[in-house]
């Protein structure tokens, strides 16, 4: 049923189009005493829904920081049938873009690069997304980037340019995902999780 905000004398009141009016008790005037306040705090009550609307937690866990945090399409709501985990969901509920992965062979040809060479291709991506609360993370990778040495696989010029093509169309979280080795695959997926919170949170406050 669907529902929405409204400012009743002191107090916010969830109300149903649906609901039957009945009768209503008598009771006196808003006490604001200028018309600016009075303003003031309907338009942050009609604010309060849209708020709710945009933060991602209330829908489902996969979806938040949905499009560059948030984890890869629930094939249910890809579908669009209905999940039955619904907002214990661990994966995205939300519109993705079809050019979301990696072929075989693209992967194949990342793994073939050493450790510097995968992050000096993927850093200039993750850059790009130019998100503020990334900005930290980005910098401690730039630093282990210039202490790395390179090692870079043959591959043919075509090959890394179809790559580089491809790497432009996919999230953060993604890209972020490319870089580590096993041992650092840990580290990344806190660092996501961290920022993940962040934005979520950052959303919310807007």
């Amino acid at each position: 049923m669907a529902q929405f905000f409204a400012y009743e004398a002191t107090f916010i009141a969830v109300k149903s189009p649906a609901s039957a009016p009945g009768l209503l008790r008598a009771r006196s005037a808003e006490t604001f005493r200028r018309v600016e306040q009075r303003d003031t705090v309907h338009g942050y009550v009609s604010d309060l829904q849209s708020r709710a609307l945009r933060c991602d937690f209330l829908k489902n866990a996969g979806s938040v920081g949905h499009p560059e945090f948030c984890r890869k399409p629930c094939i249910f709501a890809l579908a669009g049938n209905r999940c039955f985990h619904s907002a214990s969901c661990n994966f995205c509920h939300k519109d993705h873009d079809k050019h979301t992965k990696l072929g075989r062979r693209q992967r194949e040809l990342l793994q073939q690069l050493g450790e510097a060479d995968r992050l000096a291709l993927i850093l200039p991506f993750l850059r790009a997304k130019e998100l503020q609360e990334a900005d930290g993370l980005l910098s401690r990778l730039e630093t282990r980037l210039f202490s790395l040495t390179s090692a870079r696989a043959a591959a043919p010029s075509w090959q890394i340019l179809q790559l580089r093509r491809n790497l432009g169309h996919l999230s953060f979280r993604h890209l972020l995902l490319l870089w580590p080795s096993a041992a650092q695959l840990e580290l990344a997926l806190r660092e996501l999780q961290e920022l993940q919170a962040l934005v979520a949170g950052n959303v919310c406050k807007r």
